[in-house]
């Protein structure tokens, strides 16, 4: 398996977490709010999923500078 493949497999291994950790929590769980400034949990977790999946998108990405 080449390093990229590897660090693919990795980002893959770190979304399945992120869904795993939030599969308890029901959907108005994961919307509320504390306040209007801050993020909610499904907020914070889309942001990491996708966030993850960025190299994804663009496997040359690690070779790249600024990727």
């Amino acid at each position: 398996m080449t390093a990229t493949e590897k660090a693919m497999h990795s980002l893959q291994e770190t979304i399945a977490f992120y869904i795993r950790e939030v599969e308890p929590f029901s959907l108005g769980e994961l919307h509320k709010k504390s306040s209007e400034d801050v993020w909610s949990i499904g907020q914070m977790i889309q942001h990491l999923i996708q966030s993850a999946q960025m190299p994804m998108l663009d496997p040359q990405c690690f070779q790249k500078t600024g990727c």
